[in-house]
This record gives structure tokens, C-alpha cells and sequence, in this order.
């Protein structure tokens, strides 16, 4: 087949599912075109419903009865920090974590505010200084003494490709869940329960 599917996909999707994603239909089927899109400026269920799209990849809320949904991932949160780093030789208290110097992600649709809310019920606050993008973030954290609350799988890609660890928080995480949207309509198609079928093996191998 050579067909063209065209995805939706948030930060997390982008990063932890598509590359392998990608490997896998390359495998098995090298003419098969995906089409990646970034769900963030996208009207998702205006362009499954007009069918620009045929599936979305992310933590998004089902926006009607005529659209499926399937759970994929379910991650927790870690604080992620230079190799090296003071911080990364002891345990990571509420007063520990207070006083770092904090990395928000500003491209990221992942709800951190429990960790300021752990930390208020304690009387601290975490210390945000710099807020930047995911592209940006490893290399920011690299070069700097900053740590940033990342969901697991992120962090383990960063750690891949960057020298960078992650700890344990102090705090009971909350967690991160990606699923698949897709219309109604399609459910039986051939093609696209083929593609729906490798997005969830590819999600089970992670």
C-alpha cells in the first residue's frame, strides 16, 4: 500500500511515539506515507470530522459520542538534571526541591501544578526561572544548574541523547495519559484498523 495517513500529535506523542512509530511502519510497510502534525494550533475533532485527519495522538478529551478513543500511555513524572549536578548526590527533599532553580516547559499541555500545590501544602513554592520549549530544554538543562519536572518517558529520551539524569521526586507523581482519538466512521476500515493495530503494538513496547 502507499497510502497517506495524516496524525496529530502533542509534544509527548512527538517525542516518545512517533520515532518509533515511524520504524515500525517503515518495516512493514515502506510505502505507507505518514503525515506528523503538530496537534497544538489544530481544531482535532473539526479535521477528523472532515477527515484531514485520521487519527490524533495525545492527551485530549473525547469531543463527542462520534469519535473512538483508546488508551496508549500512562507515565509519571521525574525531575530531570545535568549529569554532575549538585543536586543529583542525595535524596530529593520538599525543602531540596524548593530550592532549585526550576525549568518550566512552555510548549507542554502536562498539568505539573500538583507539584507547586505539594510544595504550598509545606509552606515553599518552587522557584521558576527560565520557561522554554521542549526543543530547548535538554541543552538548557545541560549547560545549567536549572531542573525541570518531566514526564518519565521524555526524560529517558533525553538521557539518551543528552547528559542528563533523572531523580526520583519527593512527591506522590500524578500521571500523564496518551490515547488515541480517531472518527467513528473508520472503525472498520481495513486500512485504518491496520494502522490503529501498529500504533498499539508500538505503544506496548514501551
Amino acid at each position: 500500500s502507499d497510502r497517506q495517513f495524516a496524525l496529530a500529535v502533542n509534544n509527548y506523542a512527538a517525542i516518545v511515539l512517533v520515532p518509533p512509530l515511524a520504524a515500525a511502519v517503515s518495516a512493514i510497510a515502506p510505502a505507507v506515507h505518514l503525515d506528523f502534525r503538530p496537534s497544538g494550533t489544530l481544531d482535532i475533532a473539526d479535521r477528523l470530522d472532515r477527515g484531514d485527519l485520521d487519527l490524533a495522538l495525545g492527551n485530549m478529551e473525547v469531543p463527542g459520542e462520534r469519535f473512538s478513543t483508546a488508551p496508549l500511555l500512562e507515565d509519571e513524572f521525574v525531575v530531570v538534571m545535568r549529569r554532575g549536578h549538585p543536586a543529583g548526590r542525595r535524596a530529593l527533599s520538599a525543602a531540596a526541591l524548593a530550592a532549585l532553580r526550576h525549568l518550566e516547559i512552555s510548549s507542554s499541555d502536562e498539568d505539573v501544578g500538583f507539584v507547586d500545590r505539594w510544595l504550598a501544602e509545606r509552606g515553599m513554592a518552587r522557584r521558576i526561572v527560565l520557561r522554554a520549549p521542549y526543543l530547548a530544554a535538554a541543552p538548557i538543562l545541560v549547560q545549567s544548574d536549572l531542573v525541570a519536572t518531566l514526564s518519565r518517558r521524555i526524560a529517558q529520551e533525553f538521557v539518551r541523547s543528552h547528559p542528563v539524569q533523572l531523580r526520583k521526586p519527593p512527591y506522590e507523581s500524578a500521571h500523564v495519559r496518551t490515547a488515541m482519538l480517531w472518527h467513528r466512521r473508520l472503525d472498520r476500515h481495513p486500512a485504518h484498523r491496520w494502522l490503529r493495530d501498529v500504533v498499539m503494538s508500538v505503544s506496548k513496547s514501551l
